[in-house]
């Protein structure tokens, strides 16, 4: 089983990669626009079977890990036509996680829309890790679920 897992440097997210238990490919991502489309357009999503991102929160529900399930065109209140894309999440809502639809406007929406529009097909996870969240409880949980994915 093929997966890849990507965070944010300099957030919980790139801790909560790092601690990700598995053969999985794991990938570092900076905050700025040219680092997320080399990212995207240099990536084969194809020859994974499953890929997670991974960002920082710290809006309400910071109990939860939150499964973004949407994101949109619109990056820091551009005045781009609005194209929403619906995320094909594969990890499922349980104690610590949650289904949640406000990606935001920022990086994660970000990189999220360019992976969905280049490969709508990719069984793709985006999760919003709250920024009080335990980065090792964060990681153990992404593993438990990849784990009863792949077994």
């Amino acid at each position: 089983m093929n997966v890849l897992i990507f965070g944010f440097q300099n957030n919980i997210s790139r801790d909560v990669v790092s601690k990700t238990k598995g053969q999985i490919a794991k990938y570092y991502l900076n905050s700025n626009i040219d680092d997320i489309k080399d990212f995207v357009i240099n990536t084969d999503f194809g020859k994974y079977d499953y890929v997670i991102g991974c960002g920082s929160y710290s809006g309400k529900d910071r109990g939860c890990i939150r499964i973004e399930t949407k994101c949109n065109s619109q990056f820091r209140n551009s005045k781009d036509k609005l194209e929403i894309k619906y995320i094909s999440y594969f990890m499922k809502p349980e104690t610590s996680i949650k289904l949640a639809s406000g990606i935001g406007n920022s990086w994660c929406n970000l990189v999220s829309y360019m992976i969905m529009k280049k490969s709508p097909d990719t069984k793709y996870t985006f999760l919003h890790i709250p920024k009080s969240f335990n980065g090792i409880k964060a990681a153990e949980i992404i593993s438990e679920q990849l784990k009863s994915i792949i077994t």
